[in-house]
């Protein structure tokens, strides 16, 4: 029964993906990515980012938050921007935790060793200072603000 269970599963993802009808090419090509992708192995704490090119940002020397600057592009912020005088740029400001672990994002450390520098400089938060890491490097990555390296 537990040999059976993968094939289940990968019949139940099929099936909600593509419906009723079922494009075989289509279905194998899906199935090689899934599989290269479980047999990868790479532990996200390997992982090496740094920040987009297109992002610029500025650190205030006295407090060491940074501010990045983000350009609000599109054809809806152009309507904004036109009719209802909105900036063409917005300025995000950092937390303490986010304003350090922003400048650590040189392409050159790993996830574990920027967690590990983290829990360094904030100790009163070691216990939670993991989760709270890959939460912000995910939502960084997932909003574009910053790139996987593929060093390793």
């Amino acid at each position: 029964m537990a040999g059976l269970l993968p094939h289940i599963l990968y019949a139940a993802f099929f099936m909600s993906h593509y419906g009723s009808y079922l494009d075989i090419s289509k279905i194998k090509s899906d199935y090689i990515k899934m599989e290269i992708r479980m047999t990868e192995k790479k532990n996200f704490l390997e992982y090496i980012y740094n920040i987009a090119e297109d992002k610029k940002f500025t650190t205030n020397e006295k407090t060491g938050i940074v501010t990045i600057k983000v350009e609000n592009k599109g054809f809806y912020n152009r309507i904004a921007q036109k009719f209802f005088h909105k900036p063409k740029y917005s300025f995000i400001d950092l937390d303490q935790y986010g304003s350090f672990l922003w400048l650590l994002l040189d392409g050159k450390k790993d996830v574990d060793h920027i967690i590990k520098e983290m829990k360094e400089e904030f100790p009163e938060e070691a216990d939670t200072m993991q989760d709270r890491v890959c939460r912000f490097i995910a939502t960084l990555v997932h909003n574009n603000y910053i790139k996987r390296c593929d060093n390793k």
